[in-house]
């Protein structure tokens, strides 16, 4: 659902169990959305150009136009779940305000969450978390919204504007992006409009590319469109290994090309690096539950943040209410019987059939 959905159900019956209490809700998921590049086509092999476009986008302005500011940003490759802010989130936070571009120029927002607290409060949200726990609700931070450190990047690069203030390439030809889309997620479709705005009104010819489920992944596999939204970084485990694995460069195909592993993971992005191959093949010799684990993963987030093959955007959420007029035991934030996700999908029905009770 989304927040207005939630909020005519709320209004029309006091019988509503919602993850949260306070805004916005939800349970977030381990899913990343993201904006995924192909890395190995000019002009978007060079990562300041990739640095440049993620500088040009207004997240606060996008996330309020997929659902009203509802979301967990996430500066890093892994979703906002309780797991993975603890053992992800907070223990990069530091690093990420030190965090420099080849500039200098130090990109990360940390007041990204007070920023949207006070917005929402000037629009007379109610439920609203307090300053305290505005972290928990819209994440540690996220990119500035700095165009003109933006145009220094492509200026660098060697890119020039035209009369009408348009951005050329280096050849001179004209910058053109195509941000492709699965139609049928509307989250996402939000996201690639509102993320195409921005990069117009920055002076880049850009459009969204609609497609269907089977195409999108298509272009992804093949790395068809210069880029598109997706979730390519995916595990419900705190051993990150499964997931990571798909970055390494052995899994990379030539543009046009069918990934070995298909759609929607790392290898899709076409970016080979050298010390996330050392990385992974240091994890997959270790067992789960050893510490080198969750620290290899940091230094691979700290690699995807430095060389930026896709945009971390946000984590996804679970807006999944659940009525308590015949049942109760629902999973809920401060309950005893948190269990997996709220959704009837995945096997997770048997451990709510243990919970729920006739009321």
């Amino acid at each position: 659902m989304t927040l207005d959905e939630l909020s005519v159900l709320t209004d029309g019956s006091d019988e509503v169990s919602t993850w949260d209490d306070e805004y916005p809700y939800n349970l977030q998921l381990t899913n990343i959305e993201g904006i995924s590049f192909n890395c190995s086509e000019e002009p978007f092999d060079d990562e300041n150009v990739r640095w440049a476009l993620t500088l040009a986008l207004d997240m606060q302005s996008i996330t309020l136009a997929m659902d009203q500011g509802s979301f967990k940003v996430s500066p890093i490759a892994i979703g906002c779940s309780d797991t993975d802010m603890e053992l992800y989130q907070y223990p990069m936070e530091e690093w990420l305000g030190e965090f420099e571009l080849s500039d200098g120029y130090k990109p990360f927002d940390t007041d990204y969450a007070a920023n949207m607290l006070a917005y929402l409060e000037e629009q007379g949200v109610e439920g609203l978390p307090s300053e305290e726990d505005a972290e928990d609700a819209f994440g540690i931070g996220w990119w500035k919204f700095d165009t003109d450190e933006a145009e220094g990047l492509l200026l660098d690069a060697g890119f020039t504007k035209d009369s009408d203030g348009m951005w050329l390439k280096p050849d001179g030809t004209a910058f053109q992006i195509t941000l492709a889309v699965n139609s049928g997620v509307a989250r996402e479709l939000k996201m690639a409009y509102a993320a195409v705005q921005c990069w117009t009104s920055f002076g880049i010819d850009a459009v969204v590319q609609e497609a269907d489920s089977a195409v999108i992944k298509t272009i992804q596999s093949e790395g068809s469109a210069d880029c598109w939204i997706g979730t390519p970084n995916i595990s419900p485990l705190s051993d990150l290994t499964s997931t990571i694995r798909k970055w390494d460069s052995s899994n990379i195909a030539e543009t046009g090309t069918s990934s070995p592993l298909g759609a929607d993971n790392g290898s899709n992005c076409r970016w080979a690096n050298d010390t996330v191959d050392d990385i992974i093949s240091q994890m997959i010799s270790l067992p789960s539950d050893d510490p080198q684990v969750e620290e290899l993963a940091i230094e691979y987030f700290k690699e995807v943040v430095t060389e930026s093959p896709m945009i971390s955007t946000v984590g996804l959420n679970a807006q999944n209410p659940c009525m308590t007029t015949y049942w109760t035991g629902w999973a809920e934030s401060d309950s005893d019987n948190t269990y997996a996700y709220r959704h009837f999908v995945g096997g997770y029905l048997k451990y709510m059939l243990t919970e729920i009770e006739a009321k």
